[in-house]
């Protein structure tokens, strides 16, 4: 007969271990944010509220301009940066019960729910894409990153969320 013996060590690293899995399945390596899985069953929520409370969704595709460039001089590294600060700037930008992904190397997706206490506009837009642009250094070099953006509205453009990204990508 053997006996074996689980310490609560064990049983805390492997809990800890689980989650960073679970974190890792749903999220961006890069920045924390949301990646395509979470995204999909995010926007799967937001529609189901918004029906319920015959309310819009708004996803919006932002890709950066001129992302390549920063690359290309000033390398990966300066790019990596560049990212983690624009995520960082649009999870600040919106409420926390909204979503921000990444999709793809500059490509970001946001989406907003509108409440009764915040209705969704241009100027709300207008504000993301202001939130981008501020001044930001990296290296020792000046940036005033600029983005291009689609805009899908649920129910109007599609009530599927790979057929609402899928729009907002041909928006921009």
């Amino acid at each position: 007969v053997h006996h074996f013996v689980v310490s609560s060590y064990d049983i805390t690293a492997n809990k800890r271990y689980q989650a960073e899995l679970e974190f890792q399945a749903g999220h961006d390596s890069l920045t924390g944010l949301a990646n395509r899985n979470l995204l999909g069953d995010r926007l799967s929520q937001a529609i189901a509220y918004a029906t319920c409370e015959a309310r819009p969704v708004w996803v919006i595709s932002a890709d950066l301009d001129r992302f390549k460039f920063v690359n290309d001089t000033l390398g990966h590294k300066a790019g990596d940066m560049l990212l983690k600060a624009i995520g960082n700037r649009l999870l600040e930008a919106v409420p926390g019960t909204d979503t921000v992904a990444r999709l793809s190397a500059d490509q970001f997706v946001l989406v907003l729910q509108e409440r009764s206490d915040a209705p969704l506009t241009l100027e709300a837009i207008q504000q993301i894409m202001n939130t981008i642009a501020q001044p930001l250094s990296i290296h020792g070099h000046n940036f005033q990153q600029k983005c291009s953006i689609g805009i899908a509205i649920y129910p109007t453009d599609g009530d599927d969320p790979e057929i609402l990204i899928k729009h907002a990508d041909i928006a921009m």
